[in-house]
């Protein structure tokens, strides 16, 4: 499927998403605010009629230049199944039921900076984006000291690859404000936060 479908297909299913608007094959939560929140179609390499839908959300305050589905899953149909065919009978009954028991509990959990650094501390993940996302998001509602905790933690970085490299720097650099002028720190992220929403498209 293309872009243009997957759009179509959103805007059919905003009748049963209130609260929500389409930008290409992304259906977003608004107003954006601090967390980007969503459902995103993903077309298949084998099927041209096949796809995915991934739920996800993405504090604007980590730097970024696309859109990620690394705070999320894929959404499945009654069966468990995460595939999802065009010509399904009653695909949109599916695609809403699915929605409403999986991907909107899920959003309404990361509306607010605590609700997301709480569900991605729930993760239990060693990935180095998930604690990054969680300190920055302690920052921001004024939990400093748990997020100079956090921050301090991360290891493992490969410095030989750039955007891992990137981000232990910017890790490094979070540290330091924190250290020497929280407030600081504060506004750093509050900055990246406008910059990654115009970077994204997603200043509405």
């Amino acid at each position: 499927m293309r872009k243009k479908d997957f759009s179509t297909l959103g805007r059919k299913l905003l009748d049963r998403l209130h609260g929500y608007h389409v930008k290409g094959a992304l259906i977003l939560a608004e107003p954006t605010g601090p967390i980007l929140r969503g459902i995103a179609f993903d077309g298949s390499s084998h099927s041209k009629t096949s796809f995915y839908m991934h739920v996800f959300f993405q504090p604007l305050c980590v730097p970024a230049e696309h859109i990620h589905f690394t705070f999320g899953f894929r959404i499945t149909d009654t069966a468990g199944m995460d595939g999802w065919e065009s010509a399904r009978p009653n695909l949109l009954a599916d695609i809403s039921k699915s929605l409403s028991k999986q991907a909107l509990p899920f959003l309404q959990k990361v509306v607010t900076l605590d609700g997301a650094a709480e569900t991605l501390d729930a993760m239990r993940s060693n990935n180095t984006q998930v604690k990054e996302a969680s300190a920055f998001c302690r920052i921001l509602t004024g939990d400093t000291a748990m997020a100079l905790k956090q921050l301090e933690k991360i290891t493992g970085f490969n410095r030989e690859i750039e955007w891992q490299d990137q981000q232990a720097s910017r890790i490094e650099w979070m540290i330091q404000m924190l250290r020497a002028d929280p407030e600081a720190a504060k506004h750093q992220l509050l900055t990246w936060q406008t910059e990654t929403a115009s970077t994204l498209g997603v200043t509405r």
